[in-house]
């Protein structure tokens, strides 16, 4: 039986995949030490033709299992997932990352050091040198991208982060949070929303910096700005389990024309002025408007009779 199972669940922006596949095929375990399982819900790209490529050269001892489902959220595929790992470690990670060979050695010898059940591994994804812009190094060191900031030299994470990004969990721990919230349709606040419940459990996040990945995702703000209108409906998921009194709610009561409007005066500021601060002001008011039309679109939906 493996020691650690790495569980992906693919999404609409994969690297190059025979890369991606090396990567999770060669790493300084032991092949019969863990496992990969891939989820499909997507169908978007060729994981299928990649898998069979990979398997043909992976090491005999080392299970590689691919499995496409019918399409749904992330949520869903992970869920999946979790029916698949044999192993009492579960490694999330990304489908738009490139593992280091030590990714899965550093996670499964921090919980070996760590046996407590409420001990969390996390390690950070930076994103690549060559995709790298003045928009995608603000996501990163502000924690817009995913929740807190990442940078190179960063050295901890706060204890109740969690995210499906690069990180690990024992599975009896999984097992008494319970399942990922399948009413999550997208790429968006499933794992945020599992944090939670870890974190009631007593969950202690703690940084690996053995563990780091490199995110191979091409970030443009358009791109960004459709996850940001798809975090804005799951935020509506979220307060129908929650409840409304959120933190997000009296940025949601401005019309999102006038985030647009905003965004654009910034723009015009920086053309003239040539302050960061505008061109920083014109990305958080072009966020801010998606997450509204997509909140906005959410509650419409969540008022109209099945």
């Amino acid at each position: 039986m493996p020691n650690i199972s790495f569980l992906i669940a693919t999404d609409d922006h994969p690297p190059d995949l025979d890369r991606f596949f090396g990567a999770l095929i060669n790493q300084t375990l032991p092949p019969t030490d863990y496992e990969v399982v891939i989820i499909d819900a997507t169908r978007n790209h060729g994981h299928a033709e990649a898998f069979e490529r990979a398997r043909a050269r992976k090491d005999a001892g080392l299970r590689l299992h691919f499995e496409a489902i019918d399409k749904g959220g992330r949520a869903k595929a992970l869920n999946r997932g979790l029916q698949l790992c044999r192993a009492p470690v579960i490694l999330f990670f990304a489908d738009d990352s490139m593992a280091t060979p030590q990714t899965a050695e550093a996670h499964l010898r921090f919980h070996e050091a760590n046996p407590d059940l409420h001990q969390v591994g996390v390690s950070s994804m930076l994103l690549a040198e060559e995709l790298r812009t003045h928009f995608t190094t603000w996501l990163e060191r502000s924690g817009e991208l995913f929740g807190v900031p990442f940078s190179d030299d960063m050295s901890s994470v706060p204890e109740n982060f969690f995210y499906v990004g690069n990180s690990s969990v024992k599975r009896e721990f999984l097992l008494a949070a319970g399942p990922f919230d399948e009413s999550f349709r997208y790429h968006a606040w499933d794992d945020y929303e599992l944090g939670l419940r870890l974190s009631k459990l007593g969950m202690k996040a703690c940084f690996l910096p053995q563990a780091k990945a490199e995110h191979i995702h091409a970030i443009s703000l358009a791109d960004r700005c459709r996850t940001m209108t798809r975090a804005g409906e799951s935020a509506t998921v979220f307060e129908r389990k929650y409840g409304g009194d959120q933190s997000w709610r009296r940025k949601c009561r401005v019309p999102p024309w006038r985030l647009r409007l905003d965004g654009l005066m910034s723009l015009l500021g920086y053309a003239i002025l040539q302050r960061e601060s505008h061109l920083i002001s014109y990305y958080r008011a072009r966020l801010d408007a998606s997450f509204v039309a997509g909140y906005r679109r959410g509650r419409r939906e969540s008022r109209t009779p099945s």
